[in-house]
């Protein structure tokens, strides 16, 4: 009932801020401007907002607990003190730090958010079987075979393109005029479950590590890592 309620005082916020019809029939009083009003924001600090002293007074929402919070009172990187106090970890799926009664703690100790897990499975178990599935399958498989044919395909065309200045540099008129080699695609990682491609080394790899082109990786729908990009 309380995870509801947050929701609900989330989405009334967004709907004041966006300038539409608030959805409490009672008055509060604004901690700000002390006017009785009908559209507010709830405060981390149990207060009320007006929507007008929310942006003049640069309030904003924390991304957890989804109440307002004044910066200048405490609290870091879109969290309210209360919230940024708490223990945290990223989320495997959608790669959001989050709190951990916002988490789910699985098998090799890693960590979903509760809307990731019942978005993408039916159940915990469902997930969990199917990430673990994909990990000995996927990661295995995939990454072998994919670094032995990229390994081969490199080794192959650095030999040709060897091969072809060598031979343009013998050229009538002692001019060498040597081939440019079409370039080469770049080779991104993606992981079993993320929406994300990575650099090589990346935290995000240490579960599972797919090689694919860059290009391939941007056809289906992959975007960058912010951590390593």
């Amino acid at each position: 009932m309380k995870k509801i309620k947050k929701l609900l005082a989330g989405f009334a916020a967004l709907l004041v801020l966006t300038g539409c019809s608030s959805l409490n029939a009672e008055r509060v009083d604004c901690c700000e401007c002390w006017d009785s009003v009908t559209r507010w924001i709830d405060l981390a600090s149990g207060e009320h907002v007006c929507a007008t002293c929310f942006e003049k007074r640069g309030y904003q929402i924390c991304l957890d607990c989804k109440r307002g919070y004044d910066p200048d009172d405490g609290g870091a990187d879109g969290y309210c003190e209360g919230c940024a106090e708490k223990d945290t970890q990223y989320c495997v799926q959608c790669e959001e730090r989050k709190s951990i009664e916002n988490l789910v703690e699985l098998d090799d100790s890693s960590y979903i958010c509760v809307k990731c897990l019942y978005s993408q499975a039916n159940s915990y178990d469902d997930y969990n079987d199917g990430y673990n599935d994909g990990y000995d399958d996927g990661q295995k498989a995939g990454y072998n075979s994919g670094y032995s044919k990229g390994l081969s395909e490199g080794k192959a065309s650095a030999k040709s393109a060897a091969s072809t200045a060598s031979s343009s540099s013998s050229s009538s008129n002692g001019i060498s005029t040597p081939e440019i080699s079409e370039p080469q695609s770049v080779t991104v990682y993606i992981t079993n479950t993320g929406s994300k491609y990575h650099r090589s080394g990346c935290q995000y790899l240490r579960k599972s590590c797919i090689p694919i082109s860059l290009d391939n990786a941007k056809s289906r729908g992959y975007t960058a890592c912010s951590k390593c990009w």
